[in-house]
């Protein structure tokens, strides 16, 4: 996953190299260990994270359209998250990539 990052952002004008969707109750600490992993191994890099980053409700969606990746924190609450499935359903409508596993 981390070489596909590398390779998306290098070619994105996006300004988040990813965008971490998560169920706050669930991964919230999880969440903040990868956005600090990933901040170090993508250096110069923006990672959005709602609780560091959302100022804005409204904005939410926005931020997911310009990221260059969508990373999904499983847990057996976020498809029952009406706004974890609105980060998705963004993604998908605007050709956000999933990063697959390598």
């Amino acid at each position: 996953m981390l070489h596909r990052l590398q390779r998306r952002n290098a070619d994105s004008k996006k300004k988040y190299a990813a965008f971490l969707s998560h169920h706050k109750a669930s991964c919230a600490m999880e969440a903040r260990f990868l956005k600090e992993k990933l901040q170090k191994h993508l250096p110069g890099s923006e990672i959005f994270l709602d609780s560091d980053d959302l100022k804005d409700l409204r904005t939410l969606l926005e931020s997911v359209r310009d990221s260059s990746a969508l990373v999904v924190l499983q847990s057996a609450e976020i498809l029952h998250r009406p706004w974890c499935l609105l980060e998705m359903y963004a993604a998908i409508e605007c050709g956000v990539v999933w990063p697959e596993r390598d």
